[in-house]
C-alpha cells in the first residue's frame, strides 16, 4: 500500500496534462479519474511501522522472557499475519508459545500486538532475527533484537553441595518388554519350527479299521504265513522270502509278548523270550528260523527248497504253540 501511495501522485502529475481542464481525449480523461479514485483509499490506509521489545534484556537459564511485536498503523488497517519460522533456528533460546496479533486500542489509529514466550537454554547472547509481518498488499520485517542468557549466580555463603549417590529406579515391565519380547518371539519361532520338522519326519500312523482291530495277533500271523506259503516266494528270491518270513514273526512276537521285536536283533529277541514261559522246542524252532534268515540276508546263503518249506512249517508251529488259548472258530480264516 505504501508503494501505491508513493507512485500514484507521480502518475497523477504525469496525467495532469490530460485532465479535462487541459482538454484530453475521452480515454485519457477516464485514466485520470481512475488514478484519482485509487489514490483515495491509499491515502486512507496511512503509514505502518513495526516495533519489537523484550520485557527484559537478559534472563537466567530456565527463565522465560516475552517478546512483543507491535504494529503501529494510521487509519483502518486489516489484521496482519506473522511468520515465526525464523525463530526456529535459535540455539540459546527456544520458543515456548506464540500468540497471534490482537487489536490494541490507540489514539489516532489502530494498533496490533503479538507475543512470543522464550526460555533460556544456553548462556550467551542470542540475536532474535526480524520476524516478517504480512499485510494484504505488503510485507514488513521487525527489527532484530538481542537477548542475553545468564548463568544463575550462587550466593557467597553457599558452597558446593556434596555429590549424592545415584538413585536407581526400579525396573518395570515397560522397561523390560522391549528386550524380552524379541527373545520370546525367537523362542516361539524355534519351538514352532521344531514341531513342524518333527511332524514332517514322523511316519504317518494308519488307523486300523474296526475289522482289523478285532482280529487277534496270532490269527493275522497265521494268515500271512499261509499267504507266503501259497506264493512260494523262495523260488523267486531267497532273500525276499526270508525277510517276509522274519517280519511276520517279529510283528507277532512284538504284539504277543509286548516288546519292540521289529527293531531288535535276532539274539536280542531270543534273549527276551528266554524269560517268557515258552516251551524249549518252540524257542528252538524260532532260533533255527532267525539263524537261517540272517545267513541268507547277510551271508548270501541259498537254502534248498526242502529247508525253506521246513522252516516255514516251523513258523506255523511256533505261532500255534505260543498263541493264547482260542476256540477253533477264531483261528479259521
Amino acid at each position: 500500500m505504501q508503494l501505491i501511495t508513493n507512485i500514484l501522485p507521480f502518475c497523477l502529475l504525469h496525467c495532469f496534462r490530460f485532465s479535462p481542464c487541459s482538454g484530453g481525449n475521452l480515454q485519457q480523461r477516464r485514466l485520470f479519474y481512475f488514478l484519482l479514485l485509487c489514490l483515495v483509499p491509499a491515502w486512507g490506509f496511512g503509514q505502518v511501522s513495526v516495533e519489537t521489545s523484550l520485557d527484559s534484556s537478559s534472563i537466567q537459564l530456565g527463565s522465560v522472557a516475552t517478546l512483543r511485536i507491535r504494529v503501529l498503523a494510521e487509519g483502518d488497517t486489516p489484521a496482519p499475519q506473522a511468520d515465526f519460522r525464523s525463530l526456529d533456528t535459535m540455539s540459546r533460546v527456544e520458543v515456548l508459545e506464540t500468540k497471534p496479533f490482537r487489536s490494541v486500542e490507540a489514539p489516532g489509529g489502530q494498533n496490533w500486538e503479538a507475543e512470543v514466550q522464550l526460555i533460556g537454554l544456553e548462556p550467551g547472547l542470542q540475536e532474535i532475527a526480524g520476524i516478517r509481518i504480512f499485510f494484504p498488499d505488503t510485507i514488513l520485517a521487525a527489527t532484530p533484537i538481542t537477548l542475553e542468557v545468564l548463568v544463575p549466580a550462587l550466593p557467597p555463603e553457599a558452597g558446593l553441595a556434596p555429590i549424592k549417590d545415584i538413585v536407581k529406579e526400579p525396573l518395570r515391565f515397560s522397561d523390560r518388554w522391549p528386550i524380552g519380547l524379541p527373545g520370546l518371539l525367537l523362542l516361539l519361532a524355534a519351538v514352532a519350527w521344531f514341531l513342524y520338522r518333527a511332524r514332517r519326519t514322523r511316519p504317518a500312523l494308519v488307523a486300523a479299521s474296526p475289522a482289523e482291530e478285532q482280529i487277534p495277533t496270532h490269527v493275522v500271523a497265521l494268515r500271512k504265513l499261509e499267504a507266503l506259503k501259497q506264493n512260494q516266494l523262495w523260488k523267486q528270491s531267497h532273500k525276499n522270502h526270508y525277510i517276509e518270513l522274519t517280519d511276520i514273526l517279529r510283528a507277532y512276537i512284538g504284539e504277543r509278548f509286548l516288546f519292540r521285536a521289529l527293531s531288535e536283533t535276532s539274539s536280542d529277541i531270543l534273549h527276551d523270550l528266554a524269560s517268557s514261559k515258552i516251551a524249549p522246542a518252540a524257542l528252538q524252532r524260532l532260533e533255527g528260523i532267525l539263524h537261517t534268515a540272517d545267513l541268507v540276508k547277510f551271508a548270501k546263503a541259498r537254502p534248498d527248497e526242502a529247508l525253506s518249506v521246513q522252516l516255514l512249517d516251523d513258523a506255523f508251529c511256533f505261532v500255534e504253540e505260543t498263541m493264547p488259548f482260542q476256540s477253533p472258530s477264531t483261528i479259521a480264516p
